[in-house]
C-alpha cells in the first residue's frame, strides 16, 4: 500500500481516495428520492423546510451529520454507508 506523510500523519492510498474522490452526498440523496418516486415537495414537508432548501441540499458535496441523519430516517436509507464502507473494507474500523 502506498503511504506518505501529510501534516505529521502517515496517510495511505485509502485516505487519499477519501480526500480526493469523495462522494457527492447531495446527488446521492436526489437519486434515492427519485428512485423512491417521491417529490421534492414531499421531502421538504418531511424535513419541515422549503423546497428551495431541498434543492440546495442536492447541490451539497458535504452535509451536516444531523441533517444527513434526518434525511436517512425520512427516506429509510442509510446515507452514512457511503462514507463508512471504505473504512470498514480497508480494515480501518
Amino acid at each position: 500500500m502506498v503511504t506518505w506523510r501529510y501534516r505529521g500523519r502517515v496517510v495511505s492510498i485509502g485516505w487519499f481516495a477519501l480526500l480526493f474522490f469523495m462522494v457527492h452526498i447531495g446527488h446521492l440523496i436526489e437519486e434515492e428520492l427519485r428512485r423512491q418516486r417521491r417529490t421534492v415537495s414531499w421531502l421538504a414537508m418531511e424535513l419541515y423546510c422549503d423546497r428551495t432548501n431541498v434543492y440546495k441540499i442536492f447541490r451539497k458535496e458535504s452535509i451536516d451529520t444531523l441533517l444527513l441523519y434526518r434525511i436517512s430516517v425520512v427516506l429509510s436509507h442509510d446515507f452514512f454507508k457511503y462514507y463508512t464502507n471504505g473504512l470498514v473494507d480497508d480494515g480501518k474500523l
